[in-house]
């Protein structure tokens, strides 16, 4: 059984791109990667690296879902033209100078969001850029769901772990917010299944800074959980993001491997 990796850097900021992507996904058992060009935080290039992407996508659609980045500073002029071209899903970023304040929020993310929810997508906050996100800053995705209660929100690059107490809070205050596993130590990836459920996670490695195989390895080492299962369990969940859904949230959180 395969799974979904739901970030996967087409083009990376310090990272060499794979000219073999293709393959080493299928190595590490990943079906569907959803592919975004993560280079274009550093060069701003945004127009030329989504439509990377969807080239990408549309010359192997089996195996690749493309995923837009937006430009904190054009994303509510963007945001047409990409859905209309074929993204799957949308992206934005803190760090790297995408700073979002009460009213960028209002005048270009609640019309983004508004458009995404319209059209069944799916929005990924990326709290992490080039610096964890802590205090303040975390609950940007709250301030989304406010501006925009019926937008399906991820939580996504959550890299540090000393970040996710307040994580975890803004998860527990918004129970429809997704949740994106990261390569976490084993006591904290437990914590955050038992207090929101695997129902609620998918798993994204942003190869190349980790590799897919290895990551789903150490989650499933660290939930004693039945690989199979997990991976499944993982499709599943993405899928359901896919398509625009909420997570379903369960009375008792704790796992179901």
């Amino acid at each position: 059984m395969g799974w979904t990796d739901t970030g996967v850097c087409l083009t990376h900021p310090s990272i060499a791109c794979d000219p073999q992507l293709a393959r080493t996904l299928e190595a590490a058992g990943v079906d569907n990667a959803w592919i975004f060009g993560y280079r274009a935080a550093q060069s701003r290039d945004f127009k030329s690296e989504n439509d990377n992407v969807l080239a990408a996508a549309s010359a192997n659609p089996v195996q690749l879902v493309p995923i837009a980045l937006l430009d904190s500073r054009d994303a509510a002029r963007d945001i047409d033209r990409l859905i209309e071209h074929g993204a799957k899903g949308v992206k934005i970023l803190t760090g790297w100078n995408d700073q979002w304040t009460p009213e960028s929020i209002r005048r270009v993310l609640a019309p983004v969001a508004r458009r995404v929810a319209e059209s069944r997508l799916h929005l990924s906050v990326a709290l992490e850029g080039n610096m964890p996100m802590r205090g303040g800053g975390v609950y940007l995705p709250l301030m989304i769901r406010d501006a925009c209660p019926d937008v399906v929100l991820v939580l996504d690059h959550c890299r540090s772990q000393y970040a996710w107490p307040d994580y975890l809070a803004v998860a527990e205050e918004d129970p429809a917010l997704w949740l994106t596993l990261y390569d976490l130590p084993p006591r904290l990836i437990n914590e955050i299944v038992d207090r929101v459920g695997l129902v609620r996670c998918v798993l994204g490695s942003w190869y190349p800074e980790h590799d897919p195989k290895l990551l789903l390895e150490r989650i499933k080492n660290a939930l004693h959980a039945n690989a199979r299962t997990l991976a499944s369990t993982f499709a599943i969940n993405a899928q359901r993001l896919l398509e625009g859904e909420h997570p379903r949230v369960l009375a008792a959180a704790r796992r179901t491997l």
